[in-house]
């Protein structure tokens, strides 16, 4: 039960703090893999050049849920987990259903890492000893 913890925690700690670089990244534009990866899921390949205020609401986009990863990753709050899950939540509901319309391969993948990741950090909860009791 620890281990398992201490994992999920660990895990929302890298993943929250790979979701603020790529936030830094997407608004900077600078490194353009790491950019592109969130933005050509949104626009199905079409990309954000001209559009400034896009740009930067998806990278506060980006910035809010990593954020909110990371806090949960840091200290061990049920609360703090249940708006890790639901950020999970939001963040594979949108890549599903993508502003471009286009329902890509990585947008599945996402939608798919989305949904496992959420369970994850919900088994973490109050409740996950009795569920995690084989471990």
């Amino acid at each position: 039960m620890r281990r398992c913890n201490a994992w999920v925690g660990w895990f929302l700690v890298v993943n929250g703090v790979y979701d603020v670089a790529c936030a830094g990244c997407i608004r900077c534009g600078c490194c353009g893999a790491i950019s592109a990866m969130h933005l050509d899921v949104l626009t199905g390949g079409g990309g954000w050049e001209g559009n400034v205020l896009a740009v930067h609401m998806a990278s506060c986009w980006v910035l809010t849920y990593g954020c909110v990863r990371l806090a949960a990753g840091c200290s061990r709050s049920d609360a703090l987990d249940a708006l890790a899950v639901f950020s999970y939540l939001v963040e594979g509901v949108e890549f599903l259903f993508p502003p471009s319309g286009e329902i890509t391969c990585n947008s599945v993948l996402v939608n798919v890492l989305c949904v496992v990741c959420g369970a994850c950090v919900a088994l973490r909860g109050g409740r996950a000893r009795e569920i995690w009791q084989f471990y």
